[in-house]
């Protein structure tokens, strides 16, 4: 989408970092992280209405309790563990 991300550290930081989000991590069974998702709780953010506003019909997330938005998330695609031959990788808790 060609955003200006900053980095700091070797770190990619946005606005929603300042929020102190909840970070949800995919860990290999060699104990690696190889995937993250920053979790923010609705009552702390609207990025899905500030960011894509035209996906919403009043361009606005009308939050509820409960809910979360990440503003970003990502995933080790070199990884061969999970994937059993296929495209996707299984997710196990």
């Amino acid at each position: 989408m060609e955003w200006n991300v900053e980095a700091s550290d070797d770190r990619e930081v946005d606005a929603f970092d300042l929020l102190r989000p909840t970070d949800v991590l995919a860990i290999s069974s060699a104990f690696d992280v190889v995937g993250c998702a920053p979790l923010l709780t609705g009552d702390r953010t609207d990025y899905a209405g500030e960011r894509f506003p035209q996906l919403l019909a009043t361009s606005r997330l009308e939050a509820r309790a409960g809910m979360v938005e990440s503003s970003r998330f990502c995933v080790d695609t070199s990884l061969r563990e999970g994937r059993g031959g296929r495209a996707l990788h299984d997710a196990v808790p």
